[in-house]
């Protein structure tokens, strides 16, 4: 994917864009791993489902505040983090 993404310019324009990439792409990795680990955990009780989903809102709350108010991870342009 990073490959691609050097290949059509799509992995930002500045060091600050290239580095809200990197941080969205570590933050949606650590946010897969949440997910799958409860999804696959044998036995998951009630209060596990409830931690998980109070971690699963505090991470999109994240991405929320990360994003602001703009469209886009770098800002006005598309760039290989929105394929994340």
């Amino acid at each position: 994917m990073r490959y691609l993404a050097r290949k059509y310019k799509l992995n930002g324009d500045t060091e600050e864009a290239k580095t809200r990439i990197d941080v969205l792409e570590q933050q949606l990795s650590d946010n897969a791993v949440l997910v799958w680990t409860f999804l696959f955990k044998q036995g998951a009780t009630e209060e596990d489902k409830a931690t998980f989903l109070a971690s699963l809102k505090k991470n999109l709350d994240g991405f929320s505040k990360f994003l602001g108010n703009k469209p886009y991870v770098t800002g006005d342009s598309l760039t290989v983090g929105v394929s994340f």
